[in-house]
């Protein structure tokens, strides 16, 4: 499990919130990150040698969750067709949608699905994706929640005015419409910064240059990667405004739910994300921030520029973000899965 990517955290999280209420869990996984569990789930060719090993591992297991359909919810289903357990399958966004558009694995995957006790979609929008492909009645909605720890974290005085995004670096994350955007009203708010925290991917990363050089933005974009939560928490304590502009792509890729959203709520950001995503579930629309229609730059801008010019609504939509997070938390969405083990 990568602590830093979405499905890493959402796993972790999981798993350390249902073992604090006294259950017993087998974490199986694909590779050893210093963290609790087994290393016995193989790639390719390997999964399938791995079958005998994760079976005797799960037998005694009354409940087997698994993130995703494809693979390894497939190996899940492969193996419970003898243990005969209730499974569970949480469906987190693309990888649980792409896999049904591609004939290697839509069959598999379709099966996998139906076998199911329940399919746990993490947004109305993944839900709808799934549906597009195959009719389930075992399909329902749990959306993420976040792990508070005590109180509302303080905001610090910035030394310098920045708007912030975080999430990987990639085209469906909407990057480069947030960054037209952001060169729109520039001129307006000439001590404006925009930070962006992802991984690096030099074609997209390039991209980004680009329209940084041909919007004379020099000096005003940052990129951090590799951080560490708590200076990543001290971004989020200090920004004005989070953005995450998500688009969905040709191929198949799309923003599943959004925990950053969450995070950034936390911390009494206002934000700003995009309609026919699973934003639409991660951002309370009017309240604590605004969707915007994707690929939408001077939607965008309007949005960004609504915001940040109006000191009275900022401070609303600050509160309404702390509640709106006090609503969506970890100990909440494991209620829920609970009541599906049970």
């Amino acid at each position: 499990m990568n602590k830093k990517r979405g499905d890493g955290r959402f796993s972790s999280d999981i798993i350390n919130e249902v073992i604090s209420r006294g259950h017993e869990v087998v974490v199986l996984k694909a590779v050893d990150d210093g963290l609790m569990g087994e290393v016995v789930l193989g790639r390719g060719i390997n999964i399938f040698k791995s079958l005998s090993k994760i079976s005797e591992l799960l037998k005694d297991c009354d409940v087997i969750h698994v993130i995703d359909p494809y693979p390894y919810g497939v190996i899940a289903w492969l193996v419970n067709r003898n243990l005969k357990k209730k499974l569970i399958i949480s469906a987190l966004g693309t990888y649980a949608v792409a896999p049904l558009y591609r004939w290697r694995t839509s069959y598999l995957v379709r099966q996998t699905y139906k076998s199911a006790h329940k399919v746990v979609a993490i947004s109305k929008f993944t839900k709808n994706k799934i549906q597009e492909k195959i009719k389930l009645n075992n399909l329902v909605i749990i959306n993420p929640g976040i792990r508070l720890d005590g109180e509302t974290p303080k905001r610090i005085e910035p030394s310098e005015r920045f708007i912030m995004g975080v999430g990987a670096l990639k085209e469906r994350k909407g990057y480069h419409i947030a960054l037209e955007a952001f060169a729109k009203i520039s001129k307006e708010f000439p001590d404006l910064k925009y930070k962006i925290v992802a991984d690096y991917d030099k074609s997209y990363r390039d991209i980004l240059d680009d329209i940084i050089k041909e919007n004379n933005l020099k000096g005003r974009v940052e990129f951090f990667s590799e951080i560490s939560d708590e200076e990543l928490f001290k971004l989020y304590s200090s920004a004005s405004l989070f953005v995450l502009t998500s688009i969905n792509t040709a191929d198949i890729h799309f923003e599943g739910f959004g925990i950053v959203y969450l995070e950034a709520a936390r911390f009494g950001l206002p934000m700003i994300g995009t309609f026919d995503t699973g934003g639409e579930d991660a951002i309370n629309n009017g309240k604590n921030g605004i969707l915007v229609h994707q690929n939408n730059i001077e939607e965008t801008a309007g949005a960004m520029r609504k915001i940040l010019s109006d000191q009275g609504l900022w401070k609303q939509m600050s509160r309404e973000s702390i509640e709106w997070s006090k609503l969506n938390t970890i100990e909440k969405e494991v209620d829920k899965i609970l009541e599906i083990y049970i």
